[in-house]
């Protein structure tokens, strides 16, 4: 089984592909910028490239994609959502194109209730209805990070549902600050 990971210089991708090696598992790990300092290779490739997606996907039975812009609250909201939902609808595609089965996503509880800029926090309402968050948790984009995670989800249902692939989108909880998580 060949592996794909994507955004395997941050701080998820890391740890992906520490653990993928240690279990001796074949994978490929890409990056916008390189790693000199992890124990695997780490491919440069611009995700927002169509033709190097398209190139990258080729053999893969498993695309492991973390790779996003998270610069929610320092960045622009459209540049955020604009490079976000093109890494993802073009890995995804060539992943469809390429007969890739298999496609794990790094999402956000941002979905649920995506952080407001820090300068808006004091009238930030807590807007989850319900705890444990489950995937019928209904989405509150807030930022264009959260946003774009949220159309990155759509886009994987769109493919899972189209191209009868196996997706999973992973609404990781530890990217809201520990206060307003507490709250």
């Amino acid at each position: 089984m060949n592996v794909l990971v994507t955004g395997a210089a941050g701080r998820l991708g890391s740890c992906v592909c520490r653990l993928l090696g240690e279990i001796g598992m074949t994978f490929t790990a890409v990056d916008r910028v390189p790693d000199e300092q992890a124990s695997y290779s780490v491919k440069v490739v611009d995700l927002l490239d169509w033709e190097a997606c398209d190139e990258l996907l080729k053999g893969v039975d498993v695309l492991v994609h973390l790779a996003s812009n998270t610069k929610w609250d320092s960045g622009s909201p459209q540049e955020v959502l604009k490079e976000n939902t093109s890494m993802d609808m073009n890995v995804f595609q060539a992943a469809a194109d390429s007969g890739c089965h298999r496609i794990v996503f790094s999402s956000s509880i941002q979905v649920c209730n995506g952080q407001l800029p820090v300068g808006d926090r004091a009238s930030h309402e807590i807007a989850l209805p319900y705890i444990p968050i489950d995937s019928d948790m209904p989405a509150l984009a807030r930022n264009g990070y959260s946003l774009s995670k949220q159309v990155g989800e759509n886009l994987l249902n769109y493919f899972s549902d189209t191209h009868g692939m196996t997706c999973v989108a992973i609404r990781y909880p530890l990217l809201l600050d520990s206060n307003l998580l507490a709250k």
